[in-house]
């Protein structure tokens, strides 16, 4: 059960981290006037 535990706590950490850069780049991005775009896919 402790193994399990250390294990959630690495993913929770690694989640914010990754929640955090994605953040910071999607901000950079909209400072140089980039913008992020969806592609439509046809079917």
């Amino acid at each position: 059960m402790l193994t399990f535990n250390i294990f959630a706590s690495l993913a929770e950490v690694e989640r914010d981290l990754i929640r955090k850069r994605t953040k910071t780049d999607l901000n950079t991005a909209r400072a140089k006037e980039f913008t992020v775009e969806k592609r439509n896919n046809l079917i």
